[in-house]
């Protein structure tokens, strides 16, 4: 199925009151879309999800010094 027919069926499935459908088929399209993305630009992929993985550390070191040391102690 392509991306276009499931976002299709989860809009239908969303007009009749079923979103765990929609759900469903929105995660396939997102899925599909992801992969896609990859084969079309694999350098430019993995570029994005380096810098992903870069901000969610930076915004750990952040949160860790922004709470400060004292929430941060191993328990004794």
């Amino acid at each position: 199925m392509t991306t276009a027919e499931l976002m299709t069926r989860a809009q239908n499935a969303i007009n009749t009151n079923q979103p765990r459908l929609a759900q469903l088929y929105m995660r396939q399209a997102l899925a599909k879309t992801d992969e896609r993305r990859r084969e079309l630009n694999p350098q430019a992929y993995a570029f994005r999800q380096l810098n992903r993985g870069l901000q969610d550390f930076a915004d750990g070191l952040a949160q860790l010094f922004h709470d400060g040391p004292e929430t941060h102690q191993r328990p004794a």
